[in-house]
């Protein structure tokens, strides 16, 4: 009901993603300075690799306790 009403109103939603906010703030910034636009996005994306690799490590440290790096596990823990 409520996506037939927001598709008469033609109103289109999106997932707020960190980018989107990203895209407001520096739009609203003082000064346009290109340099510091890529260099946000770029912090962004190195960022985002850094989560994934964080969430890849707590996987890997709580899967080792009954995978085949048992014994490793249990030698550094």
């Amino acid at each position: 009901m409520e996506k037939a009403i927001l598709e008469k109103l033609e109103w289109y939603l999106t997932v707020p993603t960190p980018y989107v906010f990203l895209v407001r703030y520096v739009k609203a910034s003082v000064a346009p300075d290109l340099e510091m636009e890529n260099m946000v996005y770029f912090l962004a994306e190195l960022g985002q690799q850094i989560i994934d690799c964080a969430k890849l490590l707590v996987e890997f440290h709580s899967a080792a306790a009954e995978g085949e790096l048992k014994v490793v596990y249990g030698k550094y823990s």
